[in-house]
Formats: C-alpha cells, structure tokens, sequence
C-alpha cells in the first residue's frame, strides 16, 4: 500500500514537472528576441555591429529602439541598412526601411534612439513577408569609432534599453514593457 501511494506520488510530480517545463519553453517561444552580432576591433577601428531580431510575428507599421553605449568610448557614427524589408501589402514592392536616428544627440547622450514609421498609410509595414529566420532577420547596423580613451581587452557593453514593434491593434504590439520581446545586451572587445 505505501509503495503505490510512493509511485503515485512520483506520477504526479513527473506530470506537474513535465506542465511546468512545456509551459517555460514555450512561453520563451513566443518571445521575440532582439539580439546583435558583430566583431570587436582595434582603438580607432570603425566596427559595425547588426542589431537582429528573432522572428517578426505580425504585422507592425511602426518600430523603435533605445541602445545605450559608453559615449566616452565609442563614437556612434550612424546606421547602415538592415535585410528585413518591409512588402507592400497590395504591390508587393519591397523595400528596405529607413530608420530616422540623430547622431549628434545620440553621441551626446550615450544613446541611440531610432524609429521606422509606415509612412504610407499601412502598405509597407514589418511583417513575416520581408523577414526570414537567420538569413534576412538584421534589422539595422550600427557603425561605432572605438577611441583612443578604450585599452586592449575593455569590453564595451551595448543595452537595448526600448524596443518596440508597434500595430495598428495594440494587443498585438511587442514591447519590452509588455514583456513580449527579450533584448539581449551584447559586448564589443577592443582588440589589440
């Protein structure tokens, strides 16, 4: 009698640890995660880092970011294209978007605010149609200057502080606020 009550209750452990760890996997399943990818370089290197994303699950007509940096040692010197495109909804015309970004402000402050707004009226917004997984997923590149106040081996942290993926339903937008994208911080080595 005690070895059944023993075994039943193991069962019932399993199952609970089997729901638990369903449930935590895919809750970060559906996370959209925004994460970047690049090489360190050396003092006075100009280095370009991609700022990629994980999925683009919906469909959103506008999108923005903060990225914080050590403005005493890096020199953000602007952003280059991405390879996610935005795919007329209609016309099928695909285009490559145009981020709007201030880097006097951002090299004053320490951080770079950018943002992409669907300028035409909800033809041209991210969607799954101009994003594919590991291969067309970089939303932008950031070009930084490492100084000369940088020594071999520092490691200059990137943090995206706001990120956002904003749809016209907004109980469909993907914030960090909501918790429905995860922003992985990233490190530049200087090298020698």
């Amino acid at each position: 009698m005690k070895r059944k009550s023993i075994i039943a209750g193991v069962s019932v452990l399993a199952v609970i640890l089997v729901v638990v760890l369903f449930v935590v996997v895919w809750k970060d399943k559906e996370l959209v995660t925004v994460f970047m990818k690049g090489e360190g370089g050396k003092i006075g290197d100009t280095i370009v880092i991609d700022v990629k994303v994980s999925d683009i699950p919906g469909e959103y007509q506008a999108s923005s970011f903060v990225i914080h940096f050590d403005n005493q040692k890096l020199k953000f010197k602007g952003l280059k294209q991405g390879n996610v495109a935005t795919v007329g909804k209609s016309s099928g015309s695909t285009v490559y978007p145009e981020w709007q970004y201030d880097v006097d402000s951002a090299n004053t402050t320490g951080e770079i605010s950018t943002m992409y707004l669907d300028m035409t009226a909800g033809e041209q917004p991210f969607s799954s149609r101009g994003f594919r997984k590991k291969k067309q997923d970089v939303l932008f590149r950031v070009e930084f200057e490492i100084l000369t106040t940088c020594a071999v081996s520092d490691k200059l942290s990137l943090e995206v502080l706001q990120a956002t993926f904003a749809s016209v339903d907004e109980k469909m937008s993907l914030t960090l606020q909501n918790e429905k994208i995860l922003a992985e911080s990233y490190q530049i080595t200087v090298k020698e």
